[in-house]
């Protein structure tokens, strides 16, 4: 018999938000969004986490105007204007100084007080004397395989090192401090992959479980696979110096689909998408089952041809052209779509943080899908679908997205 891998990794999508928010209420599920994600995204399941019990630790290392996916260097406010609060060099990605994670810390609290809501740094700072013992068993195998690689100088820049420039031994490591264990703010930071171990050996140890979650946006899903024989190996090292469990189960939710939330304006436009969708996915399920049983049945494939022609002349054409028309309505409201109403965290006139026109309790209390007197509406399919079943729904508006783009490219050569 095959002997299980100590650290057990587990990409689902089988859950539904419902689900993972009573684990959350329970025990504990995190989610590390970057710090200024929530500036411009609304699109990557972010809204929907802050308004359960999911821990929201705020990675807040790795930012800059490099990243395409947010904009921690600069803020939004409730006119739409943008304000750069710290100047980002070109050719290098500038760390979280102050003036930046202060600014979304307070605007993110203040639009979700009763959000537990957290710097990734601080959350380690705080265990870091247990981080540290963790460190001290792991970090020799850390210089070895060449994973310390970014260092913070003292004006708060990271710089990326090639294979010739890293760390040779680990008391190199420790003499130049790492952040943001030893130092806060200069000194080699923790690979990624520490990162994604300390999630699971925190809540193993805190939370005395052999059973961790976590919920990954769009990226985590994509890279954490690569992490896998370093994240054996490692909490190989640590259960038998720490008397863990033999096998941690890391439980990775691809909570990246969990979008079908919108301004109670869009709410016709939201149901009307959702509807189309879900009845183009009838159309081919139907459509599937009727040719297998006919395979099965002994039709020849002229048969099957013809009945398949058949079906799209009288059924399919007119379930495709209404998503088509529900997928271009969307297109005209820009890259967000539906969900752009939502997608920045303001100050109204009153006075209030709202995202967009939504209240934290305004979003907390619409996950039953009833449109509130102001604010936010989420689709039921959000407390009815597993993340895999949001993913697949998104996955065909974008195909049928793209379709029109090439058919509009096409129709304007």
């Amino acid at each position: 018999m095959k002997e299980k891998k100590p650290f057990e990794l587990h990409i689902t999508g089988n859950a539904k938000m419902g689900d993972i928010d009573k684990l959350a209420e329970e025990g504990r599920v995190g989610r590390t969004p970057h710090l200024g994600q929530q500036n411009m995204v609304a699109g990557d399941g972010a809204w929907t986490t802050f308004a359960t019990n999911v821990l929201e630790l705020l990675y807040d290392f790795n930012i800059g105007a490099k990243d395409r996916y947010h904009h921690p260097h600069i803020k939004v406010d409730e006119r739409g204007h943008i304000e750069r609060i710290h100047n980002s060099h070109d050719d290098r990605i500038t760390y979280s100084q102050p003036e930046v994670t202060e600014h979304h810390m307070r605007t993110i609290k203040k639009a979700f007080p009763d959000t537990a809501i957290e710097r990734w740094s601080d959350f380690i700072h705080e265990r870091r004397e247990l981080v540290f013992d963790v460190l001290k068993i792991i970090g020799p195998y850390l210089v070895e395989q060449g994973l310390f690689e970014r260092k913070i100088d003292e004006e708060g820049n990271v710089f990326k090192y090639g294979q010739g420039n890293k760390p040779r031994t680990w008391e190199q490591v420790v003499n130049d401090g790492i952040v943001p264990i030893t130092s806060k703010h200069k000194g080699w930071l923790l690979p990624n992959v520490v990162n994604v171990l300390l999630m699971a050996f925190i809540d193993s140890v805190e939370l005395k479980t052999d059973e961790v979650h976590h919920i990954s946006g769009a990226e985590m899903g994509k890279y954490i696979t690569a992490y896998e024989e370093d994240l054996n190996n490692m909490y190989d090292m640590l259960r038998k110096k720490f008397g863990l469990h033999n096998v941690v189960r890391f439980n990775l939710h691809l909570g990246a689909s969990a979008k079908f939330i919108t301004v109670v304006k869009r709410s016709d436009d939201l149901n009307d998408l959702i509807a189309s969708t879900q009845a183009y996915q009838d159309f081919l399920k139907e459509k599937g089952e009727k040719f297998s049983l006919m395979a099965k049945n002994g039709a020849s494939k002229k048969e099957i041809g013809e009945a398949a022609k058949e079906m799209e002349e009288q059924i399919g054409k007119k379930v495709k052209s209404r998503l088509r028309e529900a997928v271009r309505e969307q297109m005209k409201l820009g890259r967000e779509g539906i969900f752009a109403d939502i997608s920045r965290i303001e100050t109204g006139s009153d006075g209030k943080f709202r995202l967009g026109a939504v209240t934290h309790e305004e979003l907390l209390n619409q996950h039953d899908g009833n449109p509130a007197r102001e604010g936010v509406y989420a689709h039921k399919i959000m407390q009815e679908l597993t993340l895999n079943q949001l993913a697949a729904i998104l996955e065909l508006v974008h195909k049928i997205r793209k379709e029109i783009e090439r058919r509009d490219k096409n129709n304007n050569k």
